[in-house]
């Protein structure tokens, strides 16, 4: 998965990046389960604040795309739950609009 961020946009780079992690969950570019970066690493690679890139992990684990995963004190991994192409899909999914 790559994702880029736009500085200059007026979007929030916390919402760029939970955009992006959800269209590569939706068009099958991350799979369930699949490990993501750590909160450093990923800041790190996008020259972001720690913050940023944890507010939008925090916001992918409430809509329920993203677990927390223990795999040995205090070691963390963050994983797509299975449930997530589909939380995806009805996140993109236009809206019906009734006259």
């Amino acid at each position: 998965m790559r994702v880029t961020i736009d500085i200059e946009s007026e979007e929030p780079l916390f919402a760029q990046l939970v955009g992006q992690i959800k269209q590569a969950v939706q068009a099958s570019k991350l799979e369930p389960e699949q490990a993501l970066p750590s909160i450093r690493q990923l800041a790190s690679d996008l020259s972001l604040n720690n913050k940023t890139v944890a507010k939008a992990y925090k916001l992918l684990e409430r809509d329920g795309v993203i677990q927390p995963r223990v795999i040995g004190a205090p070691l963390c991994t963050l994983m797509l739950l299975k449930t997530a192409r589909l939380i995806c899909q009805l996140w993109f999914k236009p809206s019906l609009k009734t006259p």
